[in-house]
């Protein structure tokens, strides 16, 4: 049964946004106004959210950097691997609570993405009564050959989870987050070039 997450409106309200308003204030460059700090290393920080905007969830925010213009394609190889390695460990420790039914982690960008802010960063969502992984299966992450290496394999999907173009990068565990990130970093960098 496909049970959705739903939006709450209220919550939203007085959310900044500085994608359409570009002029707008950003709090994760205002560092020292930053409450519910959960970890942090060198600019990479891991905070509660403060617009809790999907229902029976905990929602948390992984700011990548202290560079408001940032992003995978734009860090360095090494820069990126840290904040990939980062926000993994959140998500793991957030998963390693046993706390939540399930908890995933996402990153949306971009105007057309449904974010409000520019600064780049993940969320991780805990889920308190919903298991997100029950509407996937492996065949979602299977599809058109990109690439194939010892440690990651990147697939156009052929059956994409949200319905539109999705590409998958799986890796052969844990320990080759950095194989993710480096692929993460091509791949963002050439999308962002075709446009």
């Amino acid at each position: 049964m496909n049970q959705p997450l739903k939006f709450d409106y209220n919550a939203a309200k007085g959310k900044p946004e500085n994608i359409r308003h570009p002029k707008g204030y950003c709090p994760f460059c205002d560092v020292a106004h930053l409450t519910n700090i959960l970890a942090q290393e060198q600019d990479r920080i891991w905070l509660v959210n403060k617009f809790r905007t999907l229902e029976d969830t905990f929602q948390t925010v992984v700011i990548e950097s202290s560079d408001h213009e940032g992003g995978p394609s734009i860090y360095s190889i090494e820069q990126n691997r840290q904040v990939f390695e980062f926000a993994f460990k959140c998500w793991q420790k957030m998963i390693d609570s046993n706390q939540y039914t399930s908890v995933i982690m996402y990153k949306n960008f971009g105007p057309l993405s449904g974010g409000s802010l520019r600064h780049p960063h993940f969320q991780i969502v805990g889920l308190n009564d919903y298991d997100v992984y029950q509407n996937i299966s492996v065949e979602n992450f299977t599809g058109v050959f990109v690439s194939n290496q010892p440690q990651r394999e990147i697939t156009l999907s052929t059956h994409p989870i949200i319905g539109f173009v999705e590409i998958n990068i799986a890796i052969n565990g844990v320990e080759n987050i950095d194989a993710l990130a480096d692929a993460a970093h091509v791949m963002i960098d050439y999308l962002l070039e075709a446009v």
